[in-house]
């Protein structure tokens, strides 16, 4: 993917000038800001080092506005465009701007790599090569991108464009049932359950069997991997503005999914079919920038969801949406039988 200069989108990571990195959150963003969450911060709590530095990671939603709330309470605004408190990062206090694909290229030309830095590159040219998609379209993001891997770290690969998203699927889909890569198994699914379940309260059987029939995550030859398929910026079509975000409430909903297309994509969304109108509302879109509710649910199923009600507002018109991963509680589950 060619970049514009200055175009921040899902994946990538920034860093400010007293060494906070965020990952960035979307593609809309205010002028001169960059809407990101906090994940690693300088600390003498070192669970990664980079360059001789420690870092702590903060990994829970309510952990990172609370930190943010008494270190930089500036970055906590409230946007009128989305109807709520952003965190949104000045460009002035950008230090560096990582990008996924710029890494892929990086480790391309380099001569020696470590044991995680070769596998990710080894998958990386597996997904290219079975899915005959251009390298430009492919990225690494996570802690390789940030040189913050160990030994234990997973793959985080990033796909741009819709139409090298959906080559790529299908080709993880192949990989799948080829035995190339394996869905997560104890103790390593357990785990993972322990992690989630603190934000998003879902039973231990229903959350392996939604596990189980992903292929956007699992095991690649022992390592975890996790992928994010993302339209490129003039895909997505919205500029800051463009749409207004009218928050109404927390919600729970219950109805059938009638539309699946961009359950793979980050964001995904689910439009589903209420069974019983909220707010005189029939119909939702379900939405979520957060990765495991991707491949969440499929078209035909029952789903029960809770998350915040929003109402949105365009030159084309108005329609609902419920975003869930946001607030603490909220889910997104299947209640039909799962296949």
């Amino acid at each position: 993917m060619t970049r514009k200069f200055k175009v921040f989108i899902e994946g990538d990571f920034i860093e400010t000038w007293d060494g906070e990195i965020y990952d960035v959150k979307g593609y809309v963003h205010p002028p001169n800001k960059v809407i990101a969450f906090v994940k690693y911060i300088p600390s003498k709590k070192a669970e990664k080092l980079r360059y001789g530095v420690g870092y702590e990671k903060v990994y829970e939603l309510e952990k990172r506005f609370s930190y943010l709330g008494k270190l930089k309470p500036q970055y906590l605004v409230f946007d009128e465009v989305f109807d709520r408190v952003m965190v949104e990062v000045p460009l002035s206090d950008v230090r560096e701007h990582y990008l996924p694909e710029t890494k892929l290229q990086s480790l391309k030309r380099r001569k020696f790599l470590d044991h995680v830095e070769r596998q990710a590159l080894d998958f990386a040219k597996k997904v290219k090569e079975m899915s005959n998609i251009p390298w430009l379209n492919i990225g690494i993001s996570g802690s390789i991108l940030l040189n913050m891997h160990d030994e234990f770290s997973d793959i985080d690969l990033v796909i741009y464009g819709k139409e090298s998203c959906l080559k790529a699927y299908n080709t993880f889909l192949t990989m799948r049932k080829s035995g190339l890569t394996h869905e997560y198994e104890n103790p390593l699914l357990e785990k993972l359950y322990s992690i989630r379940v603190k934000e998003n309260p879902i039973p231990f059987e229903l959350f392996k069997a939604l596990e189980n029939r992903k292929v956007l995550e699992g095991v690649y030859g022992g390592r975890e991997y996790f992928v994010r398929l993302l339209k490129k910026p003039e895909e997505y079509g919205e500029s800051y503005g463009d749409k207004r975000y009218r928050r109404i409430g927390e919600i729970y909903v219950r109805g059938k999914v009638i539309d699946d297309e961009e359950s793979i994509f980050t964001p995904c969304r689910y439009v589903v079919e209420l069974e019983k109108p909220v707010y005189s509302v029939k119909q939702v879109t379900i939405t979520s920038f957060r990765g495991r509710f991707t491949e969440a649910a499929r078209i035909g199923e029952a789903v029960e969801a809770y998350g915040v009600l929003e109402e949105v507002t365009s030159c084309k018109g108005t329609y609902y949406q419920l975003i869930v991963g946001d607030v603490k509680g909220s889910f997104l589950k299947p209640v039909s039988q799962i296949m």
